[in-house]
């Protein structure tokens, strides 16, 4: 599933040491460690094979946006999320301006080369290791062990943003009046939220621009399973998407994900939701209309085809600033 806070979009989904060649792909994941001595990424055994299996889902990752040049640095740590498996997001510019998509910083990063915030970290990653995982690209998981690249991918695609930076009431990121007070609406969007719609194709967001019509958000929100009700995605190649809209609020996922509770959705990389085994790596039609809209014009299928292996890691030294953040959860045990 997928968490969100102001103002950072956080969402949350090998054994071997080897990384895939990427030299064509010039958008290049940095990751910087954060774990404590002995923990998470830096546990004594475990520790070298977590590094190497994200550095892989990294690089594997690059190939769909092979046609863009930025390097992405990540805080990346360790957290127990009870059924969320991993979490991650974008950063947002600090102050923020008013419009769609204007100050999330890895979105600008690579569509633009535009540095949003400088010598600080772009994103934050976080994986919950309590749970079992299948490290090796090519073995399948089994025995109750989640897939790891499809995890991955998924929050990856949070983090170039795919995710909306709508608080669950309505609020926007960091929002306050002219006045101060917290919780008001300031105007600043994530690019994915522009294209928020009720069943009909009617837009959360009034025709003069990025003003947003809390209470019908709001009640779209916990609206119930597409395509006849909850919250939409109107795509351009692929009419309208129905979006995670389940009756009781589920933070970090509510709205930031396509429908699990629609069927003719089931199986999406995109879902709230995923159980152990064998998972999709790839990008549906819809999910790559839907990066196109918020201005990947030239994402492309993730490559999931092994390469000639090569043994780097990388890592980065960055600070932190502000992010919103969103999840993966795990089925429930019965799935």
């Amino acid at each position: 599933m997928k968490n969100k806070t102001s103002p950072l979009i956080l969402a949350a989904l090998f054994a071997n040491a080897f990384l895939p060649f990427a030299s064509l792909a010039q958008v290049q994941f940095v990751f910087n460690y954060t774990d404590s001595p002995n923990v998470g990424f830096n546990h004594p055994t475990f520790g070298t094979t977590r590094k190497a299996a994200l550095e892989l889902a990294g690089q594997n990752y690059a190939t769909a946006l092979s046609s863009y040049n930025a390097t992405i640095n990540i805080d990346v740590d360790s957290n127990a999320f009870g059924s969320t498996l991993m979490s991650a997001g974008s950063f947002f510019a600090n102050p923020m301006t008013p419009g769609f998509g204007t100050d999330e910083v890895i979105l600008t990063k690579i569509q633009t080369g535009v540095d949003l915030d400088g010598s600080f970290a772009d994103g934050i990653l976080s994986v919950n290791f309590s749970k079992s995982w299948e490290y090796d690209f090519n073995t399948t998981p089994t025995g109750g062990e989640f897939d790891w690249y499809s995890t991955a991918y998924h929050e990856f695609s949070h983090m170039i943003g795919f995710a909306s930076a709508i608080v669950t009431d309505g609020s926007g990121l960091n929002a306050q009046d002219l006045f101060g007070t917290v919780g008001a609406n300031n105007g600043s969007w994530s690019a994915f939220d522009a294209f928020l719609t009720d069943s009909a194709g009617n837009s959360v967001f009034s025709a003069v621009g990025s003003d947003l019509n809390e209470s019908a958000y709001e009640s779209l929100l916990v609206g119930g399973a597409s395509p006849s009700n909850g919250l939409f995605f109107n795509t351009s190649g692929s009419g309208l998407v129905g979006l995670y809209s389940p009756t009781t609020i589920q933070p970090g996922s509510s709205g930031s994900h396509l429908d699990d509770q629609n069927p003719a959705l089931n199986g999406s990389l995109m879902e709230a939701t995923t159980a152990s085994g064998p998972s999709i790596r790839t990008f549906s039609t819809i999910e790559l209309n839907i990066l196109q809209d918020i201005g990947y014009a030239s994402i492309q299928q993730i490559d999931v085809v092994p390469e000639p292996k090569h043994a780097v890691l990388l890592f980065g030294a960055v600070a932190l600033i502000g992010v919103v953040i969103v999840s993966r959860k795990r089925k429930s045990e019965t799935s």
